[in-house]
């Protein structure tokens, strides 16, 4: 047995619970992407804003999350991959709170862009997280299981918003 199968074996239960913050991970930020959009009504009363400034502020989360891709990545390589994700997680778990204690409408707007900066950052290098922690026949496991959390939340929140297939 070589030394980094026998590391790998000795911290194998860290690697899928890492594994498993990161698909909840993936699910939280699938949601806090399209969360706001169920909350239309409620923010347009209370802010006295139209739909048109309803949807800005789903497009602010996205500009943040763009913008924040690439130095997502820097950061990554600067202070390292468990570090960047803890952070991306807190940015956007934070973000996510105070959007829903905003007491203006310009405050929502900036947290909903921030949210998206941190979900940028988490996102950044989660899959990559996944593929140095996770070898050969894992790898595919883990992948499937990490992406398949992102993808079934957000196949999940359409069908709940558009109604059950007939």
């Amino acid at each position: 047995m070589t030394a980094i199968s026998s590391t790998r074996q000795q911290d194998g239960g860290i690697r899928w619970l890492m594994l498993a913050i990161i698909s909840l991970g993936f699910i939280s930020l699938t949601l806090n992407w399209f969360d706001v959009a169920t909350a239309f009504g409620l923010i347009g009363a209370e802010f006295k804003v139209g739909l048109p400034s309803l949807s800005y502020l789903i497009s602010l989360f996205i500009v943040g999350y763009g913008a924040a891709h690439i130095p997502g990545g820097m950061l990554a390589t600067k202070i390292g991959m468990k570090r960047t994700l803890v952070l991306g997680l807190v940015v956007q778990g934070l973000a996510g709170i105070m959007s829903g204690l905003s007491y203006s409408y310009l405050e929502l707007e900036w947290f909903r862009a921030i949210c998206g900066v941190g979900g940028s950052a988490f996102i950044a290098v989660g899959f990559a997280a996944v593929v140095v922690w996770f070898r050969q026949g894992e790898v595919s496991l883990a992948l499937g299981l990490s992406g398949g959390a992102a993808g079934g939340s957000r196949r999940w929140r359409c069908r709940r918003s558009h109604g059950r297939r007939r």
